[in-house]
């Protein structure tokens, strides 16, 4: 569910999952492709990345302008305000900084976050995807294998 804003013990928590795959320079194989076991040899064979579409790959990784609308729609009815907000990835803008620009290419989805990043008043802003533990900021923080327990979100302001 995208774009849902979240009541938990008296916190508001936008979340929106989904993101571009950045790992998939083999390209996406078909499995029905009659070359497919051939094309997968290749590919592992020289240790490059790729997908296999609806099993490691969906097209719907990236969301839809009808979720992104519904995610506004939500927002506003929360006068652009959560405490939280809690996706896969993040902002274009926070991307080419973790990425020193090049390394991930923008798409609709992080350039919508941009959008989230300047319009919505937030405390923090917890992401992952990118495959490393890291506070990009006081409000943005990456996330891979850490585990922050809800409970510790919810205590963190006092």
């Amino acid at each position: 569910m995208r774009g849902q804003v979240f009541s938990i013990a008296g916190k508001k928590i936008f979340t929106f999952g989904g993101a571009q795959s950045h790992d998939i320079q083999g390209g996406i194989l078909e499995a029905d492709d009659p070359l497919y076991q051939e094309k997968k040899r290749a590919l592992n064979r020289k240790r490059i990345p790729y997908r296999v579409n609806y099993f490691s790959w969906w097209k719907e990784e990236l969301a839809s302008e009808e979720e992104m609308q519904e995610a506004m729609k939500n927002l506003e009815a929360h006068n652009y305000e959560v405490d939280y907000i809690i996706t896969h990835c993040c902002s274009s803008d926070i991307q080419d900084f973790l990425g020193g620009r090049g390394l991930y290419k923008p798409d609709r989805q992080t350039d919508f976050f941009n959008r989230i990043q300047s319009e919505v008043k937030y405390k923090k802003w917890y992401f992952g995807h990118y495959h490393m533990d890291y506070n990009v900021s006081h409000s943005e923080v990456l996330l891979n294998k850490k585990i922050i327990p809800l409970g510790g979100m919810l205590k963190e302001e006092r």
